[in-house]
C-alpha cells in the first residue's frame, strides 16, 4: 500500500511538470497564432496638403510587433484615371513620383503587411497646386431672386473648373450658416434638393457650394432667394365657400375649404376689400367651419389666410343664396325684428318697426347681424307693428 502511494505521488509530480511544459509551448504558439493586430503606418513625406513640386517622394514609416513583410503603394487620379502601384519589401518604404503637376488630384493608398498577413491601411487625398490655382465653382441656381416653396423639390445647379471629386452644399440665412443640405455629393453640376417643410419663410436665403477637398474653392448664390410655405403659393387661389344645411341661431354657418394641401393657422375675413379685420385662429388645417354674423347669402366676401406669419393673397367671392336663418331663400327674413344676417337684397325692410308688450320700437339699423339702435315709445293701451293703439 505504501509503495502504491509513492508511485502515485511520483506520477502526479511528473504529470504536473508535463502540463506546465505543454502550457508554456501553448503560450508560445498562441503568440504566433493570435497575432491579429495590423501594422501601424505614418506618412512622413509629403507633409503639405497641396503639392507644389513636380517631383514628390512619398515616404511612410510602418511598424508591427512581428515585423513588416511588405508595403504596397497605390496612387490614383480620379479625374484622368492615372494609377501608379509599387510594392516595397524592406525599409525605407518610399515611392518617387514625377510630373506631379500634370495630375489633377492624388488619392494615396498605402497598405503595410506583417508576416502573418495582417495589414494596416492609410489613405489620404492630396491636392495639386496647378489644379488648385485654376479651380473654381460658380452657382447658377439659385443665383438670386428666385422663389422656392418648402416641401417642393428644386434643382441646385453649378458649374466648376478643375474640381475633381465631390462637393458639399450648405444653406445660409442672411450671413449665417443654417444647415447642411448635403455632406458629400458628386460634382456633376446638379443636385435635387427636397426643401424641408420646417424651414421658415424668408427672403434672405443663400446656398454655398464648396470643394470637399478644399473648402476655399467655393461659391455663394449671387443674391438672396426666397423660401415660402405652400400657403403663399397659388394653392389658395382655389379657395371655395359653401353654405351647408346646418345653421346656428339665425346666423349663417359657412364651410371654407382650400386646395393644394395648404395648412393655415389664421383666417381674416370681411365684407369689403378694405376691411378684412375679423380674425379667427385655425388649428393648422386645410378647412374651417365658421359662423359669421353679417355674412349672409348672396354676400360678397373677402378672405385672407395665414400660416405662422406668412399671408396668402386676398381672395373674394360670393356666398350661395341659401338662407340659413330659417327662410330658405334670399331675403326671406327681411322682416325679422331681432337678427339681420340676411339683409342682402332687402336693406329697406331690414330691422322693421315692431311691438313688444307695451313698447313700440322704430328707427332701427343692422349691425354685425343684430338689429340695434331702436327708439321706443310706451303704449299704455298696447301696440302693433304699426305703432301704439
Amino acid at each position: 500500500m505504501k509503495n502504491r502511494a509513492i508511485i502515485f505521488l511520483k506520477f502526479t509530480k511528473y504529470r504536473m511538470h508535463f502540463l506546465l511544459f505543454m502550457a508554456i509551448i501553448f503560450v508560445i504558439s498562441c503568440d504566433e497564432i493570435l497575432d491579429i493586430f495590423p501594422p501601424d503606418i505614418e506618412l512622413l513625406s509629403p507633409t503639405e496638403e497641396i503639392l507644389t513640386a513636380d517631383t514628390v517622394t512619398f515616404l511612410v514609416d510602418a511598424t508591427d510587433n512581428k515585423g513588416i513583410d511588405r508595403v504596397a503603394f497605390t496612387l490614383r487620379d480620379p479625374v484622368d484615371g492615372k494609377e501608379v502601384k509599387k510594392t516595397i519589401n524592406s525599409a525605407p518604404f518610399q515611392l518617387e513620383l514625377s510630373d506631379v503637376q500634370t495630375w489633377s488630384q492624388i488619392e494615396l493608398e498605402v497598405k503595410a503587411y506583417d508576416e502573418v498577413g495582417n495589414f494596416g491601411l492609410f489613405e489620404k487625398i492630396l491636392l495639386i497646386q496647378s489644379t488648385v490655382e485654376n479651380a473654381s465653382i460658380a452657382i447658377t441656381e439659385p443665383y438670386g431672386n428666385e422663389t422656392w416653396v418648402t416641401g417642393d423639390t428644386e434643382t441646385i445647379r453649378w458649374a466648376s473648373i478643375d474640381v475633381p471629386g465631390n462637393v458639399v452644399i450648405d444653406l445660409y440665412k442672411g450671413n449665417s450658416f443654417l444647415e447642411r443640405i448635403v455632406t458629400d455629393t458628386k460634382n456633376d453640376g446638379a443636385y435635387n434638393w427636397d426643401i424641408p417643410d420646417y424651414l421658415a419663410s424668408g427672403t434672405n436665403y443663400k446656398v454655398r457650394i464648396y470643394w470637399i477637398s478644399n473648402s476655399a474653392i467655393d461659391d455663394f448664390s449671387d443674391d438672396y432667394f426666397t423660401l415660402e410655405s405652400p400657403l403663399a403659393e397659388e394653392c389658395f387661389i382655389n379657395l371655395s365657400v359653401t353654405s351647408p344645411d346646418d345653421c346656428i341661431e339665425n346666423t349663417n354657418y359657412f364651410y371654407f375649404t382650400w386646395a393644394g394641401g395648404c395648412i393655415a393657422t389664421d383666417l381674416w375675413w370681411g365684407t369689403t376689400s378694405g376691411d378684412i379685420t375679423n380674425h379667427v385662429e385655425l388649428a393648422g388645417t386645410g378647412s374651417a367651419e365658421l359662423s359669421l354674423f353679417g355674412f349672409g347669402p348672396g354676400k360678397t366676401y373677402y378672405l385672407q389666410l395665414g400660416s405662422n406669419g406668412t399671408l396668402s393673397n386676398v381672395i373674394s367671392g360670393t356666398t350661395s343664396n341659401t338662407d340659413c336663418s330659417g327662410g330658405g331663400t334670399l331675403g326671406a327674413d327681411c322682416g325679422e325684428p331681432y337678427y339681420c344676417s340676411n339683409c342682402g337684397g332687402c336693406e329697406s325692410n331690414c330691422c322693421p318697426n315692431y311691438c313688444s308688450g307695451n313698447y313700440y320700437y322704430y328707427n332701427r339699423s343692422c349691425s354685425n347681424g343684430f338689429c340695434v339702435g331702436a327708439t321706443s315709445d310706451y303704449c299704455p293701451n298696447g301696440c302693433d307693428d304699426n305703432g301704439c293703439l
